[in-house]
């Protein structure tokens, strides 16, 4: 009632919290890396690497890149370094706009290995992301600090439907089309095992025999049925 702004997190279209999600350093281990690409030309070209392991729950974004009028040969060299930095394990580019011939050209001209980004589902995808981002899986080196702006004010429309105009996304969705494609989700916690010669790890090879005489039992039940 007193005509003052105030911040609404809850039209950000992304859970991005620096508590919880900013993190120092690079992350330990070996990891696979993804690029994300977003094309623009009178806009930002946005490039952000993903990395990932299935050894690890966590996802992490750990490079970014944006820059106004790159032609095809730009492009293609900006893949071309973050591939010898990063050795890319995919590289997946949006095709909206004049996107499929820029990519074709870059792929028969240049040799590059690239896939068009899935584009389907977004708002699906962008809120399975915001999961990542709120249960602490999903981290972002503190050196990528355009990507973070960015998600700390792009906000959905009225509707909620889609992002509101005026708001830089080039970023985001680069993020988003490589985090698709990342598999940090497949990861199992390792079962932990009692030390053996003890009778904890007797009592655990007992029940994982037995377990596994009962999937065989319930398997030679099903083919039976047939």
């Amino acid at each position: 009632y007193r005509g003052q702004w105030v911040r609404s997190e809850d039209s950000l279209i992304f859970r991005f919290n620096p508590e919880r999600n900013k993190m120092d350093g690079n992350p330990r281990g070996e990891w696979s890396h993804l690029l994300g690409v977003d094309l623009g030309f009178t806009s930002e070209s946005a490039f952000v690497v993903v990395a990932y392991s299935e050894d690890s729950p966590d996802v992490f974004i750990v490079d970014e890149f944006e820059q106004k009028g790159m032609s095809i040969s730009d492009l293609a060299e900006k893949i071309r370094s973050f591939d010898r930095m990063y050795q890319l394990s995919d590289t997946i580019v949006d095709p909206g706009g004049l996107g499929v011939t820029i990519i074709d050209e870059m792929i028969n001209r240049h040799g590059l290995n690239i896939r068009y980004a899935e584009k389907s589902k977004k708002n699906d995808y962008i809120e399975a992301m915001n999961d990542d981002f709120l249960t602490g899986r999903l981290k972002v080196l503190a050196s990528c600090k355009s990507i973070m702006d960015e998600w700390q004010l792009l906000q959905w429309d009225e509707q909620r439907k889609k992002p509101q105009s005026g708001y830089k996304n080039h970023l985001s969705d680069a993020a988003l089309y490589a985090w698709r494609e990342a598999m940090h989700y497949t990861y199992r916690k390792p079962e932990c095992k009692p030390e053996t010669h003890t009778p904890e790890y007797v009592k655990y090879v007992e029940n994982k025999i037995l377990t596994e005489l009962e999937d065989n039992y319930q398997k030679n039940q099903e083919g039976n049925l047939w």
